[in-house]
Order: C-alpha cells, then sequence, then structure tokens
C-alpha cells in the first residue's frame, strides 16, 4: 500500500509543510506533488515510544489511532527514503546535500534549505537506527 502511494506520486513534489515536535524529535511531513494528490507521514522521535525512528504513514503525527506503521527494514521504509532523496534533488546537488546534512538548527538558513535540511537529517537518523 506504501510502496504503491509513492509510485503515483507526479513529480515536481512539493513540501508543503515540515515540522520537528517537541516530543524528543518527532518530524512530521506533508507533501503535495504536481497532480495535486497530498500525503503526510512522519518519523517518530517521540522517546516514550518504541518506534522512535520509525516511520508512520498517512498522519502528520504518530498516535494510537493514527497512520500505518512502517516495518525497520522493509521495502516501504525503503520507498520512503527514495522518495526524500529525490524530492531533495530536485533542488540540490548531491555536493549541496552533503553541505546541509546535520546542520538543521546549527546555522541560519532559508524556508526551502530547512525544508530540505531536515528531510536529509529524517534520512540520517533512519541509517543510524538500522546500523
Amino acid at each position: 500500500m506504501i510502496k504503491n502511494d509513492i509510485h503515483v506520486l507526479v513529480f515536481p513534489i512539493e513540501i508543503t509543510r515540515i515540522v520537528i515536535f517537541r516530543d524528543g524529535g518527532t518530524v512530521g511531513i506533508a507533501l503535495k506533488d504536481a497532480a495535486g494528490a497530498e500525503v503526510e507521514f512522519c518519523l517518530d522521535g517521540s522517546i516514550r515510544r518504541h518506534t522512535r525512528n520509525w516511520f508512520y504513514w498517512e498522519t502528520f503525527y504518530p498516535d494510537d489511532n493514527s497512520g500505518q506503521l512502517v516495518a525497520r527494514g522493509s521495502a516501504a521504509e525503503a520507498s520512503v527514503i527514495a522518495l526524500l532523496k529525490r524530492i531533495v534533488s530536485q533542488w540540490y546537488s548531491e555536493a549541496e546535500q552533503k553541505a546541509l546534512t546535520g546542520v538543521y538548527g546549527k546555522r541560519a538558513l532559508s524556508e526551502d534549505e530547512r525544508k530540505s535540511a531536515l528531510c536529509l537529517d529524517v534520512i540520517e537518523r533512519v541509517k543510524q537506527a538500522l546500523e
């Protein structure tokens, strides 16, 4: 289901909203594609849940009643990461992405840089959790 949802998104894709919550670092992401389709998902960062650094699909913030938990190491998780990489790649070269990785909250960024830096940080958090 998740993989199918991702594959029907039409590029370019806009990050309409991205928020880092104060629960330990949950990141909510809302996207809108060129055809007007909208999707929300998040990376759980709560220090209170066992699903820290796991994605939830179809919800901007994880709770007990919404969203679909994306299995760790699954094809669906890989699809979410690939989607984030492709979105950031719309605007930034590989070298520019490397320069933006890890700088969220450490220096002044434009709104577009902030969104991309946060997406890149999400990718890094998942990679580290898989190690």
